[in-house]
This record gives C-alpha cells, structure tokens and sequence, in this order.
C-alpha cells in the first residue's frame, strides 16, 4: 500500500501518515506553539472549507504538520498549512525537513484524484513564502498572494514523497 515518507534531518526515512485532525486536537496547537494567526478551529467549524488533516508518523502520534483543503470549482484549494514548530525551516534542529513538501503533496494527490481538479492546486501565500513557493513546487503566481501548483508539478511533488 502506498504510503507518505518524511526524511528526518540526519537523512532517515520515515513511513508517515495523514489522518483527520480532531476539535480537541486542534484546540491544542497554539498551546504547543503553532502559529497564532492560523485559526484551525475556526477552518474545521466551517464546513465548507473542507478536510484538516494532519501528519504524524506511524511510530510517533505527534503531529508533525497539517493542513485543511477543500476541492473547489476545478482544483484543490489550501486553506491553511502548517509544520509543527519542531519542524519549521528557520530550526536549526527540526525533527523532519520536508513536512510541508508532504503537506502540499497530499493536496497535489487530492487533486490528482479528482477528474474535476485534474491536479491543479491552489492557496494563498505569505508574501515572505512566495519565491519559495515558486522555487520549491514550481508553484506560479495567478494574483498579488494566489499561487498554482498544474498538474506536471503535482505529479512530480507526489512521485517524490508518496510511494
């Protein structure tokens, strides 16, 4: 069976898997450091933004990212993504390096599921995050924050982490 794989920083793999994100489990990440300014509760009480999912590994019930999507008109939109702050880019000791590569990879596979969809991937960006964004999946600017990740890209971003 198919599976996600996180890569810790001293280049181990690791199985990993993404599971719906509970209330009380959402209620928890600001209290574990998770960015304020994020409001996960707020996007799970939303029924119409879609699933919160989030990432942990199959040997460690900690969540190590996530991410709430919903399929839009004809892609999959990224409401909000996340690391854990163990994880994040700026920590010089994370635990996993590529946990928001799985994140946007889960949407792309979405996507790529979808026949509407066909593996096109939209969010909002940080304005900090955008040249990584392009960078990083080949994401494209369709507006001042709007990025698209098209179907060439998801493919590739799913083929790197998913097997």
């Amino acid at each position: 069976m198919p599976q996600w794989y996180l890569i810790d920083r001293h280049f181990q793999v690791h199985p990993a898997k993404l599971e719906i994100l509970s209330m009380d489990e959402a209620n928890t990440l600001h209290a574990l450091g998770w960015e304020r300014n994020f409001s996960w509760l707020e996007i799970m009480r939303d029924s119409s933004k879609g699933a919160a999912k989030k990432l942990i590994t199959y040997s460690d019930p900690r969540i190590q990212g996530a991410i709430s999507y919903r399929h839009d008109d004809n892609f999959v939109f990224v409401d909000l993504l996340e690391s854990a702050p163990s994880n994040r880019f700026k920590n010089l000791n994370r635990i996993y390096t590529n946990v928001s590569d799985v994140l946007i990879g889960y949407a792309c596979l979405q996507s790529l599921s979808s026949p509407a969809a066909e593996g096109y991937v939209a969010f909002d960006s940080k304005t900090s995050l955008i040249a990584y964004y392009e960078k990083r999946f080949g994401a494209q600017r369709i507006g001042a924050q709007r990025m698209m990740i098209y179907p060439r890209d998801s493919m590739r971003i799913v083929g790197l982490y998913y097997r």
